[in-house]
């Protein structure tokens, strides 16, 4: 009993490691996706699911396997070994590449993608703990102003817009067997930032200032 203790706390610990690790990574300058479609609502939703859904087309309703963690159906995670912990980690790495009006423009990044924990309460059930992406935002534009009126009136002028941040959830259920027959419910946080800012930067003027 007590090596289920020690195993529970370091878990817990590496769960808040890498909760706090996704906010900390929203803090800094580094985009964590590059895409103009992050420039509306909530930003670039993910894909749900682990690289286990994602290789089988992100199904996840109708997966119930013990050798991997299916957040997307709770009822699945009491099929595992009843006596063991189970860990997922995984991280994700995208390429983006972009080009429209003779511009272009490639992007590289690599990001932690989720955490998730199971760990038997008793007999026939099942806790799951977790942290995985919902959506992200990265953005960064740049355009000069051609109007010749405007030019002469207040000079230089180039409009920026830069966005940055990332929504998680942190996620907690449990799921329980009576014979055949598995059930299991899952409750979600939503936690993080998405900060956008919008500048207007007159380079050659000395009347006007930058907003």
């Amino acid at each position: 009993m007590q090596s289920f203790k020690v195993k529970g706390k370091g878990l817990y610990l590496i769960l808040t490691l890498f909760v706090c690790s996704k906010m900390v990574a929203q803090t800094t300058d580094a985009l964590s996706t590059y895409t103009p479609y992050s420039l509306f609502g909530v930003g670039d939703v993910s894909r749900p699911g682990t690289a286990f859904n994602k290789s089988m087309g992100s199904i996840g309703i109708g997966v119930k396997d013990m050798r991997y963690i299916n957040y997307l159906n709770p009822a699945s995670i009491v099929e595992r070994d009843s006596l063991s912990f189970m860990a997922d980690f995984g991280m994700e790495q995208n390429n983006h590449y972009l080009s429209g009006n003779g511009v272009k423009s490639a992007y590289n990044s690599f990001n932690m993608h989720h955490l998730l924990i199971t760990l038997p309460i008793y007999k026939r059930s099942t806790f799951i703990i977790g942290a995985v992406p919902f959506s992200s935002v990265g953005y960064k534009f740049a355009k000069k102003e051609t109007d010749p009126e405007i030019i002469n009136e207040m000079g230089d002028v180039e409009y920026q817009k830069y966005g940055t941040g990332s929504i998680s959830q942190l996620l907690a259920g449990a799921s329980v067997k009576i014979k055949n027959f598995a059930i299991g419910a899952e409750g979600i946080y939503y936690f993080g930032t998405i900060d956008r800012y919008s500048n207007v930067v007159f380079s050659s003027s000395t009347t006007y200032r930058q907003i």
